[in-house]
């Protein structure tokens, strides 16, 4: 009987390792059904517009995978953004909170139906200006909010770290930003800290599978010594390709929690098919719709 378990969890393992390898048919096949939807949304030359505020920050996300936005987020939705947060944490219970799925029974979600509206600050907050033109100048395109997410990361035991608790790169996309900003304070190791090691071309590949992979597999081909902590108040915004950088977080060693949001920009053809459920409100502008809608 044991045997025939094992046999099983090994075969589910290999069947997503090829789902997970087959996603990479999906984005040209996008781009051949809608050619000119794509052609459209391409900005191959936006680095070149960007202003002094916002072109050292390109750099960096360009060398790095990752930059410090906090000069770029709006100030005035943020607070806002961070009532909203306050007041359901202030109802908060562990167990009416919805899990984000039964792996990551360590986040729970607090967004609501009501944030998903076009007019709300979640959205706005997503929507912020210097954040598209600094993403659409990355990837090239007019970007697709494929997600948005207000999350509360709970306590751990280290032994069970799990999922994203664990070193992975996300495959959304080929090439994806993600704005993250702390609604709460992370200021020490304890407190579960967005961890990652900044992309570098010149690293050695390292094996798709395992996809979440603990420091003892990691760290025999990377440098772990060269990782990176976002330690800050709440409020501390970034930016970060997940795709290239591998990352991790949610460690949490104490009796805290740790609140963010989470912005998720792809290209229009990503590899996974994503329904970010925004509710427009009749919103103008061609390209703030575009960004809403593929």
């Amino acid at each position: 009987m044991a045997f025939f378990n094992k046999l099983v969890r090994y075969s589910a393992m290999k069947l997503d390792q090829l789902r997970k390898r087959s996603i990479i048919f999906r984005k040209p096949l996008v781009i051949a059904r809608n050619v000119n939807k794509w052609l459209n949304r391409r900005r191959p030359n936006a680095a070149r517009g960007l202003n002094e505020t916002l072109r050292p920050v390109y750099d960096e996300i360009q060398k790095t995978g990752f930059a410090p936005a906090d000069q770029l987020v709006d100030q005035h939705i943020l607070k806002k953004l961070q009532q909203n947060a306050n007041e359901r944490l202030a109802s908060f219970h562990q167990a009416a909170a919805t899990p984000t799925s039964t792996r990551k029974d360590f986040w729970r979600m607090i967004l609501t139906p009501e944030d998903l509206r076009e007019s709300s600050p979640v959205v706005q907050y997503a929507m912020t200006p210097d954040i598209l033109e600094l993403v659409t100048a990355y990837l090239g395109s007019i970007p697709y909010l494929s997600r948005l997410e207000l999350v509360v990361s709970q306590p751990s035991e280290k032994d069970r770290w799990k999922v994203s608790q664990l070193w992975h790169k996300d495959f959304n996309d080929a090439r994806m930003v993600k704005l993250f900003t702390y609604l709460s304070d992370v200021e020490n190791e304890q407190q579960g800290p967005f961890t990652f090691l900044p992309a570098d071309k010149h690293d050695p590949k390292v094996s798709m599978f395992p996809i979440h992979k603990p420091d003892s597999l990691l760290s025999q081909n990377r440098d772990l010594t060269k990782k990176r902590m976002i330690l800050g108040a709440k409020g501390t915004s970034f930016l970060i390709d997940t795709h290239r950088c591998f990352h991790c977080g949610s460690r949490i060693l104490d009796d805290s929690h740790r609140v963010a949001f989470i912005a998720t920009y792809t290209t229009a053809a990503p590899y996974y098919r994503y329904d970010n459920e925004i509710i427009l409100d009749g919103i103008e502008n061609a390209e703030q719709r575009a960004v809403l809608r593929t």
